[in-house]
């Protein structure tokens, strides 16, 4: 297949094959010398940013196509050196792991955990990724998506650090009620889990995708 006609018809707005078409780049990005073809074309003109900003704004397409699976492909390419270089550029990693708490769809989820865990496959990131969003005030402010009001459009979630949003999909709120009879923490494991994740309310319940679950562990395992 051509790449860069898939990636340059991929963000147009009014595509009505652009979900398709993620599909295809998602599949394209799993083979290694595929993926690394794709990043040179996605390096040039700009391409790489359209394809981040397409797949953030989830009412982008006006045919409705929501390019759930451009999350995947965006994974893809961070199993590749010069993929997670891309992926550490400005504020493209905090806005693609804001997906791990997505609410509806359980493919930008995935794409989100797996972009974490293919980063932390490379431990020279680590460092990186534990700081990676020390500065999020900072970028908010330089965000040039403001309102007539001054307000800003996309803010990006500044709740704890990396380690946190990995761990809170694998918590349940019932497991700290209190009973350790029925395999609940006790209240000196619960008083060791860090503070956000403290005698969470019992709506909070853990993902329910068991590849998910699988990433998260991975991510960090990794990490350890």
């Amino acid at each position: 297949p051509k790449l860069d006609f898939l990636v340059d018809s991929v963000v147009k707005k009014d595509n009505l094959f652009a979900d398709l078409i993620s599909f295809l780049l998602s599949n394209i990005s799993r083979n290694e010398d595929a993926c690394d073809d794709l990043i040179a074309i996605l390096v040039k003109e700009g391409r790489f940013e359209k394809i981040i900003d397409a797949y953030c704004d989830e009412k982008y397409n006006s045919q409705k196509r929501i390019l759930h699976y451009l999350g995947l492909m965006i994974s893809n390419l961070a199993a590749r050196s010069t993929g997670r270089n891309m992926l550490k550029t400005g504020p493209i990693f905090v806005r693609l792991t804001s997906f791990i708490n997505h609410p509806m769809s359980v493919t930008r989820r995935r794409a989100a955990v797996q972009l974490v865990r293919n980063m932390c496959l490379d431990d020279t990131t680590h460092e990186w990724l534990f700081c990676y969003d020390s500065d999020l005030e900072s970028i908010n402010l330089s965000t040039n998506n403001t309102n007539s009001d001054g307000s800003l459009t996309e803010l990006y979630n500044k709740d704890g650090d990396l380690l946190i949003k990995l761990l809170r999909p694998l918590c349940d709120g019932k497991d700290q009620i209190g009973d350790e009879t029925m395999g609940d923490l006790s209240e000196d494991d619960i008083f060791n889990l860090p503070l956000d994740l403290q005698f969470l309310d019992e709506s909070v319940t853990r993902e329910q995708d068991p590849e998910m679950r699988q990433l998260l562990v991975e991510s960090i395992w990794l990490l350890c």
